[in-house]
């Protein structure tokens, strides 16, 4: 029988610390835990990853992120690399191996490509000790750039390659209703318009994407007949919890 596939998305303000000071090894050994908790359940596993602007930024003692395309596709082509390292450095000790997939947005516009995108993702599946790593490439596209923060490109590659979940992770619980209404957590969002009356444009230091992008994705992957969920990466021991039991901690995005 054919596994069943989660697509994990994360973004920079999950992976970098608070202060800009690099890399989150926290962050880090917890999504490691719970990679490795969806595996040892049976569950393929693709993870979608931003955090090659922010890690580069940090490296180079930069506080602020920049807005010139050429500028930061340069900082991309240093953080990619450091950022595979941090994967690499926390995967092999439980006999695990990061793949990099480096994609941009044409490439799934592409039937041909998208085909080729798949049986690669496929056989890397098979290797039962491979987590594939895909991250748009940054050095060569504008889009995520400009405006994602991979949020659509997860939702993307989870409507692709058939995944019964996306897992949208950030620095939130999940959708939060408006500072006036107490900031309370929206366990479940069934009305897109209602949904966005909620987000703020607020985003962090080195990242681009929010909330709004999160939500667009999540409905899109919704729409397809995915189970999409947005909830906290920095707290995601408990993941599983999440997304199969009890731990409404999450917001559930079910729109069609």
């Amino acid at each position: 029988m054919k596994k069943e596939c989660i697509v994990i998305k994360l973004g920079t303000g999950v992976l970098t610390q608070k202060s800009g000071a690099g890399l989150d090894p926290i962050a880090l050994l917890q999504i490691t835990a719970t990679i490795i908790d969806l595996k040892q359940r049976d569950k393929d596993v693709i993870l979608v990853s931003s955090g090659a602007v922010g890690t580069a930024l940090s490296e180079f003692g930069i506080t602020e992120r920049p807005t010139e395309i050429t500028e930061l596709q340069s900082l991309a082509a240093v953080g990619q690399a450091r950022l595979m390292h941090a994967y690499h450095a926390q995967l092999s000790p439980y006999g695990y191996h990061a793949a990099q997939i480096l994609l941009t947005y044409s490439d799934l516009e592409s039937s041909d490509r998208q085909e080729r995108i798949l049986r690669t993702l496929k056989a890397l599946l098979k290797r039962e000790k491979v987590i594939p790593i895909i991250n748009e490439n940054d050095t060569v596209a504008v889009e995520e750039l400009r405006f994602g923060d991979n949020d659509a490109l997860s939702s993307k590659i989870a409507i692709a390659c058939g995944a019964s979940k996306l897992v949208l992770l950030t620095t939130v619980d999940g959708l939060l209703t408006s500072k006036a209404e107490g900031q309370t957590l929206i366990e479940e969002v069934t009305n897109l318009e209602e949904a966005r009356k909620h987000i703020t444009t607020e985003t962090g230091t080195f990242s681009v994407g929010g909330m709004a992008s999160k939500l667009e994705a999540a409905a899109l992957a919704s729409a397809a007949g995915i189970e999409t969920y947005i909830t906290h990466g920095k707290h995601c021991a408990d993941l599983w919890d999440k997304i199969y039991g009890t731990n409404r901690r999450r917001t559930r995005v079910n729109v069609h």
